[in-house]
């Protein structure tokens, strides 16, 4: 993770790190890398809250880029949730589809 160009963030309940979010920024396009959540704390808001604090991070950003797998839809739910709207399908070499999502400012 040192040697990672991405920005991490954590978010502890106390001394346990229970979630973590990561980006890159390129110009005005903030491009969500990682975001992740300890399974026994989903449906805290934690994923949310990360996310949230993120976007207030970069004031100046004018989208938000992320990649899922296409049947993870419990992600998708929540990036949806979140206004962002699913713009292309991709398909790995090793034959895994993915879904981009990208969230635009005002």
């Amino acid at each position: 993770m040192q040697r990672c160009s991405d920005r991490f963030f954590g978010y502890f309940q106390g001394e346990w790190l229970v979630g973590a979010i990561a980006y890159e920024r390129s110009g005005p396009t903030l491009h969500l890398c990682r975001l992740m959540v300890d399974p026994d704390f989903f449906r805290q808001g934690i994923a949310s809250t990360l996310l949230d604090f993120v976007i207030k991070q970069e004031p100046s950003i004018s989208e938000i880029v992320v990649t899922t797998g296409s049947g993870n839809a419990p992600a998708i739910c929540f990036y949806e949730r979140h206004g962002f709207r699913a713009i292309e399908r991709i398909e790995t070499p090793e034959k895994i589809e993915l879904l981009k999502l990208v969230k635009r400012s005002g």
